[in-house]
């Protein structure tokens, strides 16, 4: 196997034409990193991952003046040591762990990106191939600028059109508002759409734990998958054990954590029926798989890695497949 002889990052920002909000939170632009590698022998692999908006200067400078002078010169099959001498770098820098993982992340699956090419098979086939057929989803469902509420009509439309093209289900964004709002669009948009479409219900930590309990038992008979996120980071495991206990539907989260550690306090401390983490901050997620230490806990499923949307597209594709189906 050829050594890598060229690497550049690319960040890329597109602003949007209307701004939307998840939960509380105000989305005006999208971005994306690309990451490009090349062997000596002349293969060549491209990904594209993430979407943080506000620190990608920050981790494009850390890829290209830490990360590429590490890996330049070597093997793209040297991608286990190459994670683990970065991670080793959150320890003395601890103050800046978010931004080292995130780098991690988007270098990690670029090298997993070109071992495939190398082997000429897609990543999850390298990796074992545990689902080959999956039911893939989009996100959807936000608030636009200038409305009151999230507009349910415009949602089903959103729903028919995705249908049609093939996907098989919706995360649909909810929190920040009375919960009774949200309970109302679900009804509208489980009765417009039929009982076969997935619905999932993501709150982006917009609840109150008292509020998330309320929605989740008024949305009780709409054949929701799982409520998302429903609390502040600060209530996290106390909060969504609570809920938890209390919830008729699962409860998810990991998205927002950037390690296996942080997921396994999730899993440890009875927060969370389905653990789905997001592989562009969680380092990589492919060659040291968060999930690996949970997957013989018998009541926690492990949910699709992060690439539901367009957020990982390029990397999401592969990441659920590698999750055997008897933990998903």
């Amino acid at each position: 196997m050829t050594r890598i002889d060229f690497a550049e990052v690319i960040p890329l920002e597109v602003p949007l034409n209307t701004t939307f909000y998840i939960s509380r939170m105000p989305i005006s632009k999208r971005c994306t990193l690309i990451i490009r590698m090349k062997t000596a022998g002349g293969v060549e692999g491209q990904i594209f991952i993430g979407d943080e908006r506000n620190n990608y200067a920050v981790i494009c400078d850390f890829i290209k003046e830490e990360i590429f002078p590490r890996i330049l010169g070597r093997r793209p099959s040297e991608v286990t040591a190459i994670w683990e001498e970065i991670f080793a770098m959150t320890v003395p820098q601890s103050y800046r762990r978010g931004i080292i993982i995130h780098a991690l992340a988007a270098v990690d699956a670029a090298l997993w990106d070109l071992i495939g090419r190398q082997a000429g098979m897609p990543v999850f086939r390298l990796l074992g191939a545990a689902q080959t057929r999956l039911q893939p989803t989009v996100i959807g469902g936000y608030r636009i600028e200038g409305e009151d509420e999230p507009d349910a009509v415009r949602t089903i439309e959103v729903i028919e059109e995705v249908r049609e093209a093939g996907y098989a289900g919706l995360k649909l964004k909810v929190g920040g508002f009375d919960p009774e709002v949200d309970i109302n669009r679900v009804r509208e948009i489980r009765k417009a759409v039929g009982e076969e479409f997935i619905l999932i219900c993501d709150a982006n930590k917009g609840y109150s734990v008292e509020q998330a309990i309320a929605f989740a038992e008024g949305v009780s008979e709409y054949n929701i998958e799982w409520l998302e996120e429903p609390t502040p980071w600060y209530n996290e495991i106390e909060g969504m054990r609570k809920i938890r206990e209390s919830s008729p539907i699962p409860v998810a989260a990991g998205q927002g954590e950037y390690d296996r550690w942080g997921c396994r306090a999730l899993v440890e401390g009875g927060a969370v029926d389905i653990l789905n983490n997001d592989i562009s901050k969680g380092g990589g997620g492919f060659g040291m798989d968060s999930y690996r230490p949970f997957r013989f806990v018998p009541w926690r499923k492990i949910g699709p890695p992060r690439g539901s949307g367009n957020r990982n597209a390029s990397t999401g594709v592969h990441a659920p497949g590698i999750v055997p189906r008897v933990f998903s």
